[in-house]
């Protein structure tokens, strides 16, 4: 009964807490304390200076109560969405499950951080540019060279060709990363090296995962569909019905296209986290070695090793090359025709 009256009305004698395995050097800083201290957070928070240890259960406690409030806080930032930019509190409060004062407090503290901003005006709430400071240091550890190079290096210790990555610059496809075959006889492309964009399958998967819009400014600007082997597609029409077929298969292949010598080529798509195809992966040989090797293994290879690097880059539509791309904000969802 006495214990009772002295947690209820807030009495205790000096040294009335009894500690287990007290000695007399660790009373003498808790004796100083009012035996209210001696029931707050903080002192049991600093007990670990007082008896050199500390409670495990309060430690886990604690550990237990922070993943809570990150996970909260990461579950708010995921409750913008494209469609949902701006939200009020009650807004956030009510698609959450949170109370209003747990959100309140979880923005107070993004706001400080500048991961949420609130609009002076409208008071609604939007991601804020600490986000975009994030996402760049984000990209930066996506480099794709750093990520595709391991990847490539494999590709070609399977295949024994030629792995090349390739990228669309002002209308052409240039070389940025390059791993070399064993193979006497092998394609003598250069880092730095650009060609036509339609002459090629490098350039062919660039050209059919570029949003339809896109596409026929590129048919229709000056960079013209120029030979440069008897092989290479200049008709429009014609390299239309080609890019259509390498969206639905999901890869290129190409012969004597770009140089004289019959070089065959095969090409995948990589895609990036917006699902865009930025990339492509291409491996390069002779005809009698895609004979031998087999065309169809080698076409499974290039997938495959393009889809690894995809996902590396953050894609989720890696698995499905053969989705047809859309045109961006404004143009709505297009097919390219012939």
């Amino acid at each position: 009964m006495f214990s009772v009256c002295c947690v209820v009305f807030g009495y205790f004698p000096r040294g009335f807490v009894v500690v287990p395995n007290e000695t007399a050097a660790t009373r003498a800083p808790r004796l100083a304390l009012s035996p209210i201290q001696l029931l707050t957070p903080a002192y049991a928070h600093n007990r670990k200076s007082l008896y050199g240890h500390e409670r495990p259960f309060h430690n886990m406690e604690s550990k237990s109560l922070g993943a809570r409030v990150l996970e909260k806080s990461i579950d708010l930032l995921y409750s913008f969405e494209s469609h949902r930019p701006e939200q009020s509190l009650f807004q956030i409060s009510r698609s959450l499950g949170f109370p209003p004062s747990t959100v309140r407090r979880l923005l107070k503290v993004m706001i400080s951080r500048r991961l949420i901003q609130q609009d002076a005006a409208t008071k609604l709430y939007r991601l804020g540019p600490g986000l975009f400071y994030l996402a760049s240091v984000a990209r930066e550890g996506l480099e794709i060279r750093k990520i595709a190079l391991p990847l490539m290096e494999r590709l070609r210790d399977i295949t024994g060709e030629n792995a090349v990555l390739h990228e669309l610059r002002d209308g052409k496809r240039v070389c940025i990363e390059k791993v070399e075959s064993k193979e006497v006889l092998r394609d003598s492309l250069r880092v730095g090296d650009q060609f036509p964009a339609h002459a090629g399958a490098s350039g062919k998967v660039l050209l059919a995962y570029l949003p339809p819009d896109e596409l026929r400014d590129y048919l229709k600007s000056g960079h013209g569909l120029k030979a440069l082997t008897p092989r290479t597609i200049t008709d429009p029409k014609k390299l239309a019905v080609d890019l259509v077929r390498t969206r639905r298969q999901g890869f290129a292949y190409s012969r004597g296209e770009r140089v004289m010598d019959g070089l065959c080529a095969i090409s995948a798509p990589i895609f990036d986290s917006e699902g865009r195809a930025p990339y492509s992966l291409t491996i390069t040989l002779t005809p009698f070695r895609l004979q031998a090797k087999g065309r169809s293994k080698l076409v499974e290879a290039v997938k495959r090793f393009a889809v690894k690097i995809s996902r590396k880059l953050g894609s989720d539509s890696a698995g499905d090359a053969s989705a047809l791309p859309t045109a961006r904000a404004g143009s709505g969802t297009k097919r390219l025709r012939p």
